[in-house]
């Protein structure tokens, strides 16, 4: 197999960076429209044949089959016989209607918060009828009641069905050629999930191969001076880059994304959601990377005792302990300022936002290794081990010292932890020079699972302090802790509520129409005693409150 070169992963990068552009916009020409009537009609006449062979064994032997297997396949069956309820095979729908719908002549009606297309059999005295479900439409819902269409027909959740055939709809029949129903898609994507995923997956992939190139062409650069120069540009440009990102919230397709959204994380402006700390993880670690491996510092290494030498040791021991002081507040941010479970052992709670989460801990850990192994490699040979610990002693003491005047929550255990592992990595180098076998790797990985391990369930204890002392403040203050409870359980399905986003931004559907949808899906039964207010918000307005009324 040939080797992936410079110009291949530059032909890479661009081909990449290109499906990202326009993945989206291909993916968003795949909608519903009424040509797939076709396809749903066969999907109703199969449930047609279904329901006639199911509706022959009935009347041939009067024993509905078993009701859990019916309901799975959107089935109703109801038997009469002397007009008098007999045998039916759910509870789906209420005893009044069973007791009605004998006589509804109707081929397709709501029935008790669902739409069904009915079907009658006749045989002597016995009647039955049989309900196909199309689509739920409950007042509300949770884990038990869902609205939406029958999974096998494939019907967009955003779909609105008409009961007047239209030229631009699909319009359906039964087998009688007779008009049942007909459904308006509105432009509903086919593809919904491969469009919002794909060209973040592509725009981090091109990233990649960025780097890879960037990586690259480091390694043509003969020139130590130059190399040198050019670390500094690509950290300045990395810097002012995820500045404008921060700041115009581009690639939109990436920014449109939960994990770049404020719900799950909120540190600083520059980390305002965990999307952008993996990032500036990744790009914070290949720069360790091209410093640890592409930074010349000339014939300094040959020199013993070279003053110049020891003043870049000197500045490479502060730079490796604010890299870690940055990773303890970059992990303890992760976990006091997220709703992110970190806990492994509650395997229920953690979710894909964990692992990056860990990830990210992880790129900085691995950073901390490079960056210590190349300043361990730096001085073999040309300083004792006792003046090298003695200078970091110093050097991380005064920091310590700052941190703690400062009032940074210090954890003494996590701070000594590392100065104790500094020092063992310089016993061991000085001893022999470290080789990054596999049971050596299998060691670093190993402290570093103790420390995380640790570090978590520290943080995450500290986290539970903090959430009860607010939920005390809030009851001394007279706020409602059980709204509150229930609003921190809404704010994750408002984001994820497809039908919410496309009435936000389609300017067709009026605020009213909006409010319906909020006070019809979430803010009723318990939130009936509060005054709900819905303001839809461009990104130019400004939005001032006033005039709150109470109960």
């Amino acid at each position: 197999m040939a080797k992936l070169n410079h110009t291949h992963s530059l032909l890479l990068f661009a081909v990449v960076l290109i499906l990202a552009f326009t993945s989206g916009g291909i993916l968003k020409k795949f909608v519903y429209t009424g040509k797939d009537q076709a396809r749903i009609q066969r999907a109703l006449n199969q449930k047609f044949t279904q329901l006639d062979q199911i509706a022959a064994s009935i009347l041939a032997d009067g024993q509905i089959p078993d009701p859990p297997d019916m309901e799975k396949k959107g089935l109703l069956l109801l038997l009469y016989r002397n007009d008098s309820l007999v045998s039916w095979s759910g509870n789906s729908i209420s005893s009044l209607a069973m007791d009605t719908i004998e006589n509804d002549t109707s081929r397709f009606s709501f029935i008790s918060n669902t739409w069904y297309i009915i079907r009658r059999y006749y045989k002597a005295d016995t009647t039955l009828i049989g309900l196909l479900k199309i689509k739920s439409e409950f007042p509300w819902q949770n884990k038990y009641l869902q609205n939406g269409f029958q999974g096998d027909l494939n019907i967009p959740l955003t779909t609105q069905i008409s009961l007047s055939p239209q030229s631009d709809f699909a319009n359906l029949y039964d087998r009688d050629g007779k008009f049942l129903f007909s459904l308006d898609f509105d432009q509903a994507l086919k593809y919904p999930k491969l469009t919002r995923y794909l060209p973040p997956l592509l725009y981090l992939l091109a990233l990649l191969f960025f780097l890879v190139v960037l990586s690259g062409l480091f390694l043509r650069v003969s020139n130590g001076n130059l190399r040198n120069l050019l670390i500094l540009l690509t950290a300045l440009l990395f810097i002012a880059g995820r500045w404008l990102q921060v700041k115009y919230l581009f690639p939109g397709a990436v920014y449109n994304l939960e994990l770049f959204g404020p719900f799950l994380y909120a540190g600083s402006p520059f980390m305002s959601s965990l999307g952008d700390v993996l990032l500036n993880s990744i790009l914070l670690l290949f720069l360790t990377m091209l410093f640890c491996r592409d930074f010349y510092f000339g014939a300094l290494s040959a020199s013993h005792g070279n003053r110049r030498l020891w003043a870049w040791i000197i500045l490479l021991l502060v730079l490796f302990s604010g890299y870690f002081v940055w990773t303890h507040y970059i992990f303890s941010s992760l976990i006091l300022n997220s709703s992110i479970n970190f806990e492994t052992f509650n395997v229920a709670g953690l979710t894909i936002y964990t692992f990056i989460g860990l990830l990210t801990v992880a790129f900085h850990l691995t950073g901390l290794l490079l960056l210590s192994d190349r300043i361990l490699t730096l001085t073999g040979g040309t300083f004792r081990i006792e003046k090298l610990l003695l200078t970091f002693t110093l050097i991380y003491g005064l920091i310590v010292l700052i941190l703690y005047l400062s009032g940074y929550d210090m954890d003494l255990i996590t701070f000594a932890g590392f100065f104790f592992f500094f020092v063992i990595l310089c016993l061991i180098h000085y001893r022999k020079p470290i080789n990054y076998t596999y049971s050596t790797l299998l060691a670093f990985v190993f402290l570093f699972s103790v420390f995380s391990v640790y570090f978590i369930a520290k943080h995450t204890a500290l986290k539970e302090t903090n959430n009860m002392k607010v939920l005390a403040e809030n009851l001394a203050t007279e706020h409602d802790p059980v709204a509150e409870y229930l609003m921190d359980g809404l704010n994750r399905k408002l984001v994820n509520d497809s039908v919410l986003a496309n009435y936000l931004f389609d300017l067709n559907f009026s605020k009213e129409e909006i409010l319906y949808h909020l006070q019809d899906r979430y803010f009723n039964g318990f939130w009936g005693k509060y005054l709900l207010r819905f303001t839809d918000c461009r990104p130019e307005d400004s939005l001032i409150l006033g005039g709150i009324e109470r109960a």
